[in-house]
């Protein structure tokens, strides 16, 4: 399926509303891509969810869905806020 969509949409030349598509260009396996995919898999395995399907079973009003999408979202904050603070420490 994701082969028929992926013909489909860049077989129209461009999205709908962007003047064009941005693709990652990076090939690079790096710590923080390791250290995500990790972090997803072991939260896919604790919650049964991955972040897609939370979101959406939030309508279901069930708790733990609510506490999944809780900590995903604080860890997200989390690792933007530490990015940001290491970044800004002075090089040595």
């Amino acid at each position: 399926m994701t082969l028929i969509g992926y013909r489909l949409v860049f077989g129209r030349g461009r999205p709908l509303w962007a003047p064009r598509f941005n693709l990652s260009t990076s090939t690079a396996i790096d710590t923080p891509l390791i250290s995500g995919a990790v972090i997803f898999g072991i939260g896919w395995g604790l919650a049964e969810y991955c972040p897609g399907t939370a979101v959406v079973s939030l309508a279901s009003g069930r708790t733990e869905v609510f506490v999944f999408v809780t900590a995903m979202v604080t860890g997200m904050i989390s690792v933007r806020w530490m990015r940001a603070s290491l970044a800004a420490l002075p090089k040595a």
